[in-house]
């Protein structure tokens, strides 16, 4: 299976905003057909409209403001693939169940879960999707303890994380993750920036802070950080980050 981690960007320049890119993130996501990815800074705006020119997909996901206003990590499948077992979304804090900003982080953040189950063969997989603080380092380190808690509570099952860290491979937040990383698993050995600030950052110069990890009892066949353009245009801020799996 294809997975994809893509952010999508919540924000732009007038030439870039999210009404004028919008066709251009649906154009790369119809490109690389992924079966499975995760978005962040997903909007209401982004959801309904990646709902309603996507429609092989389904989604699941909540807002991380109040009444589920706000961005989402939200989290969407193949129809055709995948049947939606059980799904959630828990806040990175103290208080996971509720509305809450955690820690130190300058804005509330989630983490979406959704067990799928294979329409082909009846297998189960956990699926997570996240986008860490970008300020707070102890809302970052917390923030992926608390989804590891979760995630071991389905380790009988082949586990998928993707998200917007931001943080670099370096960084003790990365080392924290008990999965592995799609990127040295498949054997890539290039320079690939995931972030790119609308070409701030070269694709040479590695800024990695998106990231596709899976369970050891998942194979990792390729990895690809997506840098191609929509009639010229950078599609996000980021690049999508893509895993092929088995």
């Amino acid at each position: 299976m294809k997975v994809m981690s893509f952010n999508i960007c919540c924000w732009g320049s007038e030439e870039l905003s999210v009404e004028n890119r919008a066709p251009r993130v649906a154009a790369t996501i119809r490109k690389y057909s992924p079966d499975l990815f995760g978005v962040q800074e997903a909007t209401p705006y982004w959801m309904a409209y990646l709902k309603e020119n996507l429609p092989e997909y389904a989604s699941v996901g909540v807002g991380r403001e109040e009444k589920g206003k706000g961005e989402s990590s939200a989290i969407f499948y193949k129809k055709s693939v995948f049947d939606l077992k059980s799904a959630e979304t828990f806040w990175l804090s103290e208080t996971p169940d509720v509305v809450s900003l955690g820690w130190d982080a300058d804005c509330k953040r989630v983490c979406t879960r959704a067990n799928l189950i294979n329409l082909e063969d009846g297998k189960e997989y956990c699926y997570y999707n996240t986008h860490l603080d970008h300020v707070g380092p102890k809302a970052q380190l917390n923030g992926i303890k608390l989804i590891n808690e979760s995630m071991k509570k389905y380790a009988e099952y082949p586990i998928i994380l993707t998200g917007d860290f931001n943080v670099f491979p370096d960084n003790e937040v990365y080392a924290e993750v008990f999965l592995k990383d799609t990127r040295i698993a498949s054997g890539f050995t290039g320079k690939c920036s995931t972030y790119h600030g609308y070409g701030h950052y070269t694709d040479e110069e590695d800024v990695i802070i998106d990231y596709c990890f899976v369970s050891d009892n998942l194979t990792v066949k390729s990895y690809q950080v997506a840098t191609d353009k929509v009639d010229g245009k950078y599609v996000s801020d980021h690049y999508p980050v893509i895993a092929e799996i088995e």
